[in-house]
């Protein structure tokens, strides 16, 4: 497994503002969690989903 690179991960405004506009419909959620799985046409598929918690094993962008 490669070794992730947070900076390497870019929003553009409209997608920020729409991630803070989501969380605010959604207060018990402290973010979004955003991963990697196998699924797909090409072998993987990025995901995105809410979160309460931050987790041990990820970035906080």
């Amino acid at each position: 497994m490669q070794s992730f690179n947070p900076s390497s991960i870019s929003f553009t405004d409209a997608a920020v503002s729409h991630f803070k506009n989501s969380l605010n419909g959604k207060p018990e959620s402290f973010g979004i969690r955003i991963g990697v799985r196998e699924a797909g046409c090409s072998g993987y598929e990025y995901f995105f989903e809410y979160t309460n918690e931050e987790q041990e094993r990820g970035y906080f962008i």
